[in-house]
C-alpha cells in the first residue's frame, strides 16, 4: 500500500483516480455481503470508507439517498471522519441535515430511518434538497483533504 501512496506524493495518479482506487482496496478488507460493515477496518480506513460513501451517495441521490440507504447507518461517525480531515463544511452540512429527523438523530437503523424519511414532510425534503445544492458547490476538497490524510497517516493503511 505504501507504494500505492508514494504514487500520490509523486503525483503519478490524479488525487480523484487515487481515492477511488484507495476505496476499492479499503472495500476488498471487508466481506461485501455486509457492506457497509466498518468493524473490519482501522479508525483511518473506516473514516476513508465513510467519506467516500457518503460523497458517492449525496452525489448519486442527494443526502436523501445517502440515508435511505444502508450507507447512512454511520452518519454520526461519517461527522467525526470528515472533522477528522478538516471538511468542517461538509461535516457541518450533515449535521444539519440531521435536523429532519426526529430530535435531529436519524435512526442507525436503515428500517427505522427508512420510516423516519417518509414523515419528513415537504419542508424537510426542502431542506435536504437544500444541503444537496450545498455538497454539489464542494466548499471542501474533499480529495485533496483526503489524500493529505492518507498520506499522513499513511501508517495506518496496510
Amino acid at each position: 500500500m505504501d507504494e500505492f501512496i508514494q504514487k500520490l506524493e509523486n503525483k503519478q495518479i490524479e488525487e480523484w483516480a487515487f481515492n477511488y482506487e484507495f476505496y476499492e482496496k479499503i472495500h476488498g478488507k471487508v466481506n461485501p455481503d455486509v457492506w457497509p460493515n466498518y468493524s473490519s477496518l482501522n479508525i483511518a480506513e473506516r473514516y476513508v470508507a465513510l467519506i467516500l460513501d457518503l460523497e458517492g451517495q449525496v452525489n448519486n441521490g442527494g443526502f436523501d439517498q445517502y440515508y435511505f440507504n444502508s450507507y447512512g447507518d454511520n452518519a454520526a461517525e461519517a461527522v467525526l471522519a470528515l472533522r477528522a480531515i478538516g471538511a468542517n463544511s461538509v461535516a457541518k452540512m450533515l449535521v444539519e441535515s440531521f435536523s429532519v429527523f426526529p430530535s435531529s438523530k436519524p435512526s442507525p437503523d436503515r428500517w427505522v430511518r427508512q420510516a423516519q424519511l417518509e414523515k419528513i414532510g415537504e419542508s424537510g425534503n426542502e431542506k435536504l434538497s437544500k444541503l444537496d445544492d450545498q455538497f454539489y458547490e464542494y466548499p471542501d476538497n474533499i480529495n485533496a483533504l483526503l489524500s493529505a490524510y492518507i498520506i499522513s497517516n499513511r501508517a495506518q493503511f496496510e
